[in-house]
């Protein structure tokens, strides 16, 4: 993670880095509703970070659970960069299992 962290802008590397170590819950499954020029915004600056974490681990390289990297990155860093970019609310969803 902290390879990660020192791949970010530096405007987001020490405010992520205290997010990641002080919060024990982050919003899973990388869903939101927003504006699209929020949406814009969250994506070039995921999608850069990913890109260059992508030159780090490469994706060729990893096996069975580790191709879940980029996943569990990207939800780390929406919980974040929604509650530090935007005025935010939450709400509760169910999974219903038929």
């Amino acid at each position: 993670m902290n390879a990660a962290i020192n791949l970010l802008h530096e405007k987001d590397k020490k405010d992520f880095d205290n997010y990641v170590n002080s919060r024990d819950f982050f919003n899973p499954h990388i869903m939101f509703i927003t504006r699209p020029e929020i949406a814009e915004k969250w994506f070039i600056d995921l999608f850069g970070w990913l890109k260059k974490c992508e030159n780090l681990f490469s994706f060729n390289e990893l096996k069975g659970y580790e191709t879940r990297l980029y996943g569990y990155l990207a939800e780390r860093y929406l919980s974040f960069w929604f509650k530090k970019y935007t005025n935010y609310k939450e709400h509760p969803w169910i999974f219903i299992d038929n």
